[in-house]
């Protein structure tokens, strides 16, 4: 019972780590989406006005 207990405890670590990973991923992703519409709006306000 308690080799299958540390198995447990050993998988549940494991899903916790991929479980981080995958909220750092998802933080990063929509780091940079955002920066991404910001630079797509910068050049359409640059674009825009030169041209006027």
């Amino acid at each position: 019972m308690r080799a299958e207990l540390l198995a447990l405890r050993a998988d549940v670590k494991d899903l916790l780590e991929a479980w981080n990973t995958a909220t750092g991923m998802v933080r990063f992703v929509k780091w940079l989406s955002t920066f991404a519409t910001a630079l797509a709006v910068l050049y359409a306000t640059v674009k825009g006005l030169s041209g006027r």
